[in-house]
């Protein structure tokens, strides 16, 4: 009936909600900047899975983030220091459980070591209803640079995150063609991710 659909969207709400609080709470360390970035990550999610729907990019599977750390040229620079700071927010957000990481630890411990290295990871679904993206998904890739981060620790408390979001997201719509195509048989990660017995 409606009232139980009503019901079950009621507690699914609940439930994303306490999900993205307890981010912040349960974090030991970094419990803003965590926040930020499931923020951050979760109106990007919801733009490419639902903005302009003649837009290449759109597509109700799309997010799953692989990030690439290239490590910086020189060391103690400002850009070390934020992508280092990024991997153990990143770290945090699996630890807690609002980001669920693909594959093993490789590429964080790649990065704790030389700076450089491959993390691959999606939001948890449970904060679908949150941020209005699909909760079937995702299975879709989404490629991004380190620095592509490093804006959300340089001034925090000033970065709106859809601001972030439209910013990431505009340049995605316009730059590296292989982001805009998404074959539908793209099964990389169906097999090993499929989120059935996601608590």
């Amino acid at each position: 009936s409606d009232l139980r659909l009503a019901d079950q969207h009621s507690a699914l709400a609940r439930a994303s909600e306490a999900c993205l609080a307890g981010t912040e709470v349960k974090a030991r360390t970094n419990g803003p900047e965590v926040r930020q970035l499931i923020d951050c990550l979760g109106r990007l999610v919801h733009l490419l899975q639902t903005k302009n729907v003649f837009d290449a990019l759109r597509h109700a599977e799309r997010g799953i983030f692989e990030v690439r750390f290239r490590g910086s040229s020189r060391p103690g620079s400002e850009e070390e220091r934020l992508n280092r700071r990024l991997a153990k927010v990143i770290a945090m957000a699996i630890e807690m459980g609002a980001l669920r990481a693909i594959g093993d630890d490789t590429g964080l411990r790649n990065i704790e070591r030389s700076d450089k290295g491959i993390v691959t990871f999606r939001l948890h679904r449970r904060l679908s209803v949150h941020f209005r993206f699909s909760y079937r998904g995702p299975y879709g890739v989404v490629k991004l640079d380190s620095c592509d981060f490093h804006e959300i620790f340089r001034q925090p408390e000033l970065l709106e995150p859809t601001t972030w979001a439209i910013m990431i997201y505009d340049r995605l719509r316009t730059g590296d063609d292989t982001q805009q195509i998404l074959p539908f048989e793209n099964d990389d990660f169906a097999d090993t991710e499929t989120g059935e017995n996601e608590p």
